[in-house]
């Protein structure tokens, strides 16, 4: 999973083609995701094709992208502010914000509260319960 493993396939890029999109102000720190454990494994199940490096000296100067030419790009400005530029059609840093407001609205779990069922070569990681519950397919 390219998230926990540093010697995942690709590494972040920022891709010279696709749509760019504006750099926005995010609420969402950096450090208030990928640096919590609890919600990096949420990440690391949901976006198992991203994976996430360091491009400058702050914690937060962030590069994610999915190996496909997606990226997103975190910049800490001067006056503390985070601004994130997505480049290509989709939007990775919209999906971690997605799934950072999914994860307070649950409750904040912890890794105790996953499971994981497998079928064939087919595993699937579920919250809470198996059934009726919100899913995630690992990659064969």
């Amino acid at each position: 999973m390219p998230l926990r493993d540093p010697h995942h396939q690709h590494k972040p890029t920022t891709p010279s083609h696709g749509p760019r999109r504006e750099p926005r102000p995010t609420e969402l720190r950096p450090l208030q995701s990928f640096y919590d454990d609890h919600l990096r494994f949420l990440l690391t199940v949901a976006l198992s094709d991203v994976c996430i490096g360091q491009h400058g000296p702050a914690l937060e100067d962030l590069t994610i992208s999915d190996g496909a030419g997606f990226t997103a790009r975190l910049d800490r400005t001067d006056n503390g502010a985070v601004l994130v530029t997505e480049i290509g059609p989709r939007a990775l840093w919209k999906e971690v914000e997605h799934l950072h407001q999914q994860w307070h609205t649950w409750g904040r779990p912890h890794r105790e509260r996953y499971g994981l069922t497998i079928h064939g070569d087919r595993q699937t990681i579920w919250l809470d319960e198996p059934r009726d519950a919100p899913t995630w397919h690992l990659p064969s």
